[in-house]
């Protein structure tokens, strides 16, 4: 149904003085009344055709509307419904289940009712702006995903006080996958199977659905894909590893090993850097934003516990994290093995430096930390460890003094220790999401550091890096 508004101007009212009006009338009285009489008739005639219009607006689209054709299809997602109406238009779609009711509005084209529970049946109601206007509606039942895929136990402790973000997270484990799932029940909402063997470290919400990081044998790939299922891109990014970052008009840049051979005892050694890659929206222009051998040749190169003697290829900086503000237009880069965060501009300029040689002095210092993000406050909030355990930590940050210190911590408590992966993200309702990525845990605190909710992967799983968001509706 189409809404119209009309606006009406006041006219403007001047002061006159009275002994003014009265002259002006009594010598102009002639010259008045004959443009009185011509101005009713024009303000008849513009009355009669705006009417008219008016009418043959009304007309044009008070037509009843007309039921159309209305399909659910799936894509290679079974837990994905489609909605296809044959007719022109935009689309405004409504659609629920149990006790939950989402909107929609599309330009035209398929629409996707994505956050419809696996199993679950539900009703869809639509409207077109075609002319005459076309409405379906009707009910279906959603699939579930293929055996095999791997699962979590979700525990709720508190589901007032806990955020309903969906969760989009990668499996490391075999079968491995990239799958999102409501959070409150563990209910899968969408997925993407992979094959034996490969390994997904990643995954983000790109311009047009997922992405991940796809380190498979003979090569990194980046992976896009709608949340239908079909592929939208797959790009062979030399040397990637870890995370990337998605940029909303296409482009996408991502973390790559960079290599140089150095002298160091007991002679000649391959020292593995890092840098940040960038893919330009048109799919052909790759640039180089930062590379830690370029910025910092004479950056530490201190041999610790991940070097090995017998070994003359060495990992140096070990970049795990890489995390894009859009506000400031920056990006934080995690070295875990350096135990500092760099924060670059878009083009790759080093802004501050936190922790490691040179940087920041950071207390309690950063250990081998993973996942680096700024809260809403302008603190630094970061999965790190300490004394054998990771939690999540927050640091003030003060640039005149060059220094971070703690704020807030989360997590310390559960005893866990992951030397692997690892994430602590500031959720919408100012609870923290923190994940100790190869055990398989992550626990939702509120701000005074009591759980509401926590999953468990199944099977010795892995959970990678990925992302929460609420989804539109």
């Amino acid at each position: 149904m189409w809404l119209w508004l009309w606006a009406c101007a006041k006219p403007a009212v001047e002061s006159v003085d009275p002994a003014e009006t009265s002259a002006t009338v009594t010598e102009t009285s002639s010259e008045t009344a004959s443009e009185e009489t011509e101005s009713e008739v024009e303000t008849e005639s513009e009355t009669e055709t705006e009417s008219e219009t008016e009418t043959e607006t009304e007309t044009e689209h008070s037509e009843p509307p007309v039921e159309v054709p209305c399909t659910i299809v799936w894509g290679s997602v079974t837990t994905v419904p489609v909605l296809t109406v044959d007719a022109a238009g935009a689309r405004s779609v409504t659609f629920g289940w149990e006790h939950e009711t989402r909107h929609l509005t599309v330009e035209d084209g398929p629409v996707v009712l994505f956050g419809v529970p696996e199993g679950v049946a539900f009703w869809y109601e639509a409207a077109t702006s075609s002319a005459p206007p076309g409405r379906c509606s009707g009910a279906a039942t959603n699939g579930t995903p293929p055996k095999g895929l791997p699962g979590q136990t979700v525990t709720v402790l508190d589901a007032a006080a806990m955020s309903d973000e969906v969760l989009l997270t990668p499996y490391m484990g075999s079968p491995g996958g990239v799958v999102a799932w409501e959070r409150q029940t563990g209910r899968t909402l969408w997925y993407q199977a992979v094959p034996v063997g490969t390994r997904i470290s990643t995954a983000h919400l790109g311009p047009t659905g997922p992405m991940w990081l796809d380190l498979r044998e003979g090569g990194t790939a980046l992976v896009e894909a709608d949340w239908t299922g079909a592929p939208v891109r797959e790009l062979t990014i030399l040397a990637g590893h870890h995370d990337f970052v998605p940029f909303s008009d296409g482009a996408v840049a991502w973390l790559a090993s960079s290599s140089r051979e150095i002298v160091l005892p007991p002679g000649l050694q391959t020292v593995i850097g890092d840098r940040v890659d960038r893919l330009e929206p048109d799919g052909v222009t790759r640039t180089t934003l930062f590379d830690i051998w370029e910025v910092y040749p004479d950056f530490a190169i201190v041999p610790g516990d991940e070097w090995d003697p017998k070994s003359d290829v060495h990992p140096w900086t070990h970049a795990n994290g890489l995390r894009w503000r859009e506000s400031e237009r920056t990006l934080l880069m995690s070295l875990g093995y350096a135990d500092a965060v760099f924060e670059l501009s878009e083009v790759g300029d080093v802004q501050r430096q936190f922790g490691g040689t040179g940087g920041y002095v950071v207390e309690p210092p950063l250990d081998f930390q993973h996942d680096p993000g700024w809260t809403d406050a302008g603190t630094l909030l970061v999965s790190t460890s300490e004394g054998g355990r990771t939690f999540a930590i927050e640091y003030a940050v003060d640039d005149a003094a060059r220094t971070l210190t703690e704020r807030w911590r989360c997590g310390h408590d559960e005893g866990l220790y992951q030397p692997a992966l690892g994430m602590a993200r500031r959720l919408d309702n100012g609870n923290t999401l923190v994940q100790w990525g190869n055990l398989g845990v992550m626990i939702e605190y509120t701000p005074d550091c009591r759980a509401v909710w926590r999953a468990d992967c199944d099977r010795g799983g892995w959970f990678g890096t990925g992302d929460v968001w609420i989804p539109a509706g």
